[in-house]
């Protein structure tokens, strides 16, 4: 971008700048003091010309494009170190137990032990991440004297190790990600804890594809109530379960409360007060239906079809409150 933002040509643009009455020779003090410069400034937009280039997906390179792809959530796979199979033996011989944590050396590589898998059996790790880790083989030695150890060797890889993931694969995975979004997939509930991002547990709620957007989802108590809908957007379902076991609670199971051969995507929402779910599902034309669920036998108590004639409401989110007898809808 900046390529044309020479040395030469930043010094003669400063120089038609003074007038031909002063002196502007090469060893004058104008163009000594403005070659100076000069030099500043066409490093300077060699650097603005590397910054500019760091700052987009398709020509940042390491720490850059990492940055960048991680504001999408497409965060670059480290490094794994290798973990291997190392037998040791006694002056006899015989296998023999090392303490966990001893560290044994080979080719300028170090090895830690980390488990026990028989006697004079262990899983050594690699202190050095990528593959480096898998290609030493044969005798190691003790980086500190380990008591009645007479041979120790480095053999099976267990657990290969990885390289940090190359620039180009991770800017594919980016790509994907921004350039195809998901609009539905598999159902699945997940529990996250906030502070930490960390995944407490997730469970899968429907065997098909969930399409057309997000279903809804409350928690009461200790059970957890969600509507979600089928990939081609002609069955809606509940499903209620016991947050502590992440299983579907004992009277109240996957319940179909809507499918038509013919309709669009089923978009709704829930309530539920006391003991009845209720939610609103429609058919993806003017058509929408109300429906009751008794929560501690998981058995419709009503289904009430209205009409709003003359508008199509499909991909527009709705949503419902409910107050005695009444249905108020937001479409």
């Amino acid at each position: 971008m900046y390529e044309d933002q020479t040395y030469d040509a930043i010094l003669t643009r400063m120089l038609a700048r003074v007038s031909d009455k002063v002196d502007k020779r090469e060893g004058s003090l104008v163009f000594d003091a403005l070659a100076a410069v000069a030099a500043e400034l066409a490093q300077f937009y060699v650097e603005l010309n590397i910054n500019t280039t760091l700052s987009f997906a398709d020509t940042a390179t390491d720490e850059y494009l990492t940055r960048r792809t991680a504001e999408f959530g497409v965060n670059r796979e480290e490094a794994t170190k290798a973990q291997r199979k190392g037998e040791f033996f006694d002056s006899n011989g015989m296998p023999m137990d090392i303490p966990l944590g001893s560290r044994y050396g080979i080719g300028g590589l170090a090895y830690t032990a980390l488990e026990q898998i028989s006697t004079g059996v262990y899983i050594l790790e690699c202190e050095t991440a990528g593959v480096v880790g898998n290609q030493q083989f044969g005798n190691l030695l003790p980086i500190i004297q380990v008591d009645g150890l007479a041979r120790a060797e480095l053999e099976d890889v267990l657990v290969p190790g990885e390289e940090e993931e190359e620039n180009e694969t991770l800017r594919t995975r980016y790509y994907e990600v921004v350039n195809e979004p998901s609009y539905g997939g598999k159902g699945y509930i997940y529990s996250i804890l906030i502070s930490s991002g960390v995944i407490n547990w997730s469970k899968a709620i429907y065997a098909g594809n969930i399409v057309g957007g997000v279903g809804f989802i409350k928690v009461i108590g200790s059970y957890l109530y969600t509507v979600y809908y089928s990939s081609n957007g002609l069955s809606g379902y509940y499903e209620c379960l016991q947050i502590a076991s992440q299983t579907t609670y004992m009277t109240i199971t996957t319940k179909q409360f809507y499918s038509n051969a013919t309709a669009g995507y089923v978009m709704s929402n829930l309530v539920i007060v006391g003991t009845t779910f209720y939610f609103d599902g429609y058919a993806g034309t003017s058509t929408h239906n109300l429906y009751t669920f008794d929560l501690t036998t998981g058995n419709q108590i009503s289904s009430i079809t209205t009409s709003m004639t003359g508008t199509n409401y499909i991909d527009f989110v709705n949503n419902i409150y409910y107050k005695s007898d009444t249905a108020y809808i937001l479409l």
